[in-house]
């Protein structure tokens, strides 16, 4: 940013709070670019081939959830057979 927040332009109210509708309205072009270069780079992560994640919407549990998941189905299973 350019200029810090302060109360002679608007974004900072007399008890020096943030005024956030003020702050949005004068740098929301700013915040969208933020928020925009964020989701062009998630949205990229998961197509690189030597990514080491896997690919979009498969969900992979680290060994001690996978316990934990196997562990409640059992006990459901012992539930509905009772």
């Amino acid at each position: 940013m350019s200029q810090n927040f302060s109360m002679s332009t608007g974004e900072v109210g007399p008890i020096c709070k943030l005024r956030r509708a003020a702050a949005i309205d004068k740098f929301s072009s700013l915040i969208e670019q933020m928020f925009n270069y964020q989701d062009e780079r998630r949205k990229h992560s998961f197509s690189d081939e030597s990514s080491c994640y896997p690919p979009a919407g498969q969900y992979e549990p680290y060994s001690h959830q996978l316990t934990r998941i196997q562990e409640e189905e059992v006990a459901r299973n012992n539930l509905l057979l009772a």
